[in-house]
């Protein structure tokens, strides 16, 4: 407060106007969520709503009356980094038919669906992203023992897939681990074939 005087002092000397006060610095926000679905196969698109009801899907181990449901599922993951542009992508590929709703966003820790531990993902930031409306997929993809693992020279540093052994909500769970502070992202689908794609800028 004496520095601050003793400024304002010296500018009423100089004749020049003076401010009591420094100018606040920048403010600082982590990426807002983003959400949405994506529709592939044989699905009806169900009527537009504003949010889904949580949980927001039927559990998929249990058959409807038709015998029908979502068979929609993660059939792959994939990290990329573009050659040109520098964007790296997280890629979900999908396989089956149905509408999932997405929802991806940073949080403080990875805390599986499934119960047991907080999950040891590595870098700065972590990104949750699930997928709600899935089935189980055909084949074991990565789990808590065996996350997928960006390149030295990616952002990503680990990815964990972790589809709900329980299939109570029928949601895909995933963790993205990243070597900075949270970057700002974009998510693009594509309808063939139906993907998922986190874009970090």
């Amino acid at each position: 407060m004496a520095g601050a005087i003793m400024l304002a002092g010296c500018g009423a000397d100089s004749g020049s106007p003076q401010s009591d006060s420094l100018p606040a610095p920048p403010a600082t926000s982590t990426p807002a969520d983003r959400t949405g679905r994506i529709q592939f196969g044989a699905t009806p698109l169900p009527p537009a709503t504003l949010e889904p009801p949580v949980p927001a899907v039927p559990a998929t181990d249990v058959p409807s009356p038709d015998g029908g449901g979502p068979t929609a599922a993660v059939d792959d993951v994939r990290i990329e980094i573009d050659a040109d542009t520098g964007i790296e992508r997280v890629v979900y590929l999908f396989d089956g038919s149905g509408v999932p709703f997405w929802k991806a966003g940073y949080v403080a820790e990875a805390v599986p669906y499934g119960g047991g531990p907080t999950l040891p993902v590595t870098g700065r930031a972590i990104m949750q992203v699930d997928i709600m409306g899935t089935a189980l997929p055909a084949r074991r993809l990565y789990d808590t023992a065996t996350p997928l693992v960006g390149s030295d020279r990616s952002r990503v540093t680990q990815l964990f897939l972790l589809p709900d052994t329980r299939d109570v909500n029928g949601t895909t769970q995933s963790f993205i681990g990243l070597r900075a502070e949270p970057a700002q992202f974009e998510i693009v689908t594509v309808e063939d074939p139906p993907q998922l794609i986190i874009e970090f800028r």
